[in-house]
């Protein structure tokens, strides 16, 4: 059997990670009572009161019952399996007696989440109070260095909206701005880029830098897009899971974006990227290349492209799958290959240690201007270039 999570008991604390909680959210500590009361019935009713006790919580669940459970929803709903190359049926023949025999219900957890990793999709995953179990971590060159930037790139320093989620300056050599936004994680605070915009007025360009940015929140992604925006444009295709075979895909929905805001930007833009750049910041690279005055400059993408549902199974664990595939509006499905740069840019082996940048150098070429020259006194307007 595998047993249920244990109960947030009054002897200790309800752990952190357990259950998992949205971003933002807090967990309540449950305290040990300073008088324990004598009567058994009441002691037993305090304790339900006090440690959380709900007869609808996790409960336990057979082995073989959970495996079926688990592996039946990825069957029925997993919408990248021709992608993936995977044969799932050959999977459950692979796992599900080891799973069902694992000497400890940590086993079974760490064998039913192997058997998800085997996906290599990092929006498909298993979290028990054991841990989290899925695909191999991403393991590419990083091909960004913070200080690298601060120091040989920046005219000023970098400044932070209020949340500290976006961080701006002028850049040297061209009167062009750089954006950091370095996560997507959290709510409400993309319409902050309005305050980094009205301090870069001016500048006739703009360099995003999303590096290492793997995802978060499309919403606030959305939200920052939308100030370079000019009309309703579509920069995504989806396609859900449709049918009891694993290629029956729904016909092709369209996802759009149109301008918002009260502060916009309306000229040239070069967004750079790198291999860390995943999920709601490959969907922000979408949004920017569905511009015409915008290019992708340095590397592709990692490549998740797809809508993740999360499911709770009876003894409290949960896993999410993908249900979608996520495409370009012309059709590239770019799970697993990324989203190729408009202009692929090498990365020498001493470019940090010599104190270069070459994306940001290709950006600022691109701009017309020198990449860590003193600000010129006749600033020239800049041009995306070829």
């Amino acid at each position: 059997m595998i047993a249920p999570p244990l109960a947030p008991y009054c002897l200790r604390l309800i752990p952190p990670s357990w259950p998992p909680r949205a971003p933002g959210s807090s967990f309540r500590r449950t305290l040990v009572p300073h008088r324990m009361p004598r009567r058994p019935a009441l002691l037993a009713l305090l304790l339900v009161a006090a440690c959380g006790g709900d007869p609808a919580g996790p409960q336990s669940m057979a082995r073989d019952a959970l495996f079926d459970e688990v592996w039946g929803d990825f069957d029925r709903h997993y919408a990248l399996f021709p992608q993936s190359g995977v044969d799932w049926g050959r999977a459950r023949d692979a796992y599900r007696d080891s799973v069902v025999r694992a000497p400890s219900d940590a086993e079974a957890a760490r064998l039913l989440g192997a058997m998800i990793g085997g996906l290599r999709d990092h929006h498909s995953d298993l979290v028990t109070p054991y841990g989290r179990y899925g695909a191999p971590a991403h393991v590419a060159e990083r091909r960004h260095d913070p200080a690298v930037v601060r120091d040989a790139y920046l005219r000023e320093p970098l400044r932070a909206t209020g949340s500290g989620r976006i961080q701006y300056a002028r850049l040297r050599g061209a009167e062009v701005g750089y954006l950091r936004v370095a996560s997507f994680v959290g709510a409400d605070w993309g319409n902050e880029v309005e305050a980094a915009l009205g301090a870069l007025r001016g500048t006739a360009g703009l360099v995003i830098d999303v590096r290492d940015n793997t995802g978060g929140n499309e919403d606030v992604a959305r939200a920052v897009a939308a100030r370079l925006y000019d009309r309703r444009r579509v920069y995504r295709l989806s396609r859900v899971r449709a049918g009891p075979g694993h290629a029956d895909l729904g016909a092709p929905a369209e996802t759009a974006l149109d301008p918002g805001g009260a502060v916009r930007f309306a000229g040239p833009v070069v967004l750079l990227t790198n291999r860390y750049v995943a999920s709601a910041a490959e969907d922000f690279v979408l949004m920017l290349r569905a511009l015409p005055q915008a290019r992708v400059v340095g590397d592709t993408t990692m490549g998740l492209g797809s809508n993740p549902a999360e499911r709770t199974l009876r003894n409290g664990w949960r896993y999410r799958l993908s249900r979608s595939v996520q495409s370009t509006p012309d059709g590239f499905v770019y799970q697993w290959r990324g989203l190729p740069p408009h202009a692929a840019v090498p990365w020498p082996a001493d470019a940090s240690a010599s104190g270069r940048d070459p994306y940001l150098d290709e950006a600022l070429r691109r701009f017309g201007g020198a990449s860590t020259s003193a600000p010129s006194p006749r600033a020239r307007r800049p041009a995306l270039g070829d």
